[in-house]
């Protein structure tokens, strides 16, 4: 690897970095929006820099995969998930729920 080559690196990541601290810095504001009661929660949900965060979380979640122990702990966390699933649909009666925990 070159000088050049790890330049373009570290500036590549800078900009994810940059991008991603954009994102996390609307979604501050898109909450102290909702919770002073600018905002509503339909506005907030259809905001776009969530999306993006979802889809980086998303890729993080994908290239951790690879790993085993990432593996691992992505798949408790999956397992925790549809758990609280199943419990918040058994104490709510919602059957719906229940049926797509179980899903």
């Amino acid at each position: 690897m070159t000088v050049s080559d790890e330049m373009d690196v570290d500036s590549s990541e800078d900009f994810v970095s940059a991008t991603v601290d954009e994102d996390l810095a609307t979604a501050v504001q898109l909450y102290d929006k909702l919770v002073s009661g600018e905002l509503s929660a339909q506005d907030v949900c259809s905001a776009r820099c969530l999306d993006k965060i979802q889809e980086k979380l998303e890729a993080q979640k994908t290239q951790m995969a690879a790993k085993r122990t990432s593996k691992l702990w992505l798949q408790y966390m999956e397992m925790v998930d549809i758990l609280r699933l199943l419990i918040k649909a058994e104490r709510t009666g919602d059957w719906m729920l229940h049926l797509k925990s179980l899903q």
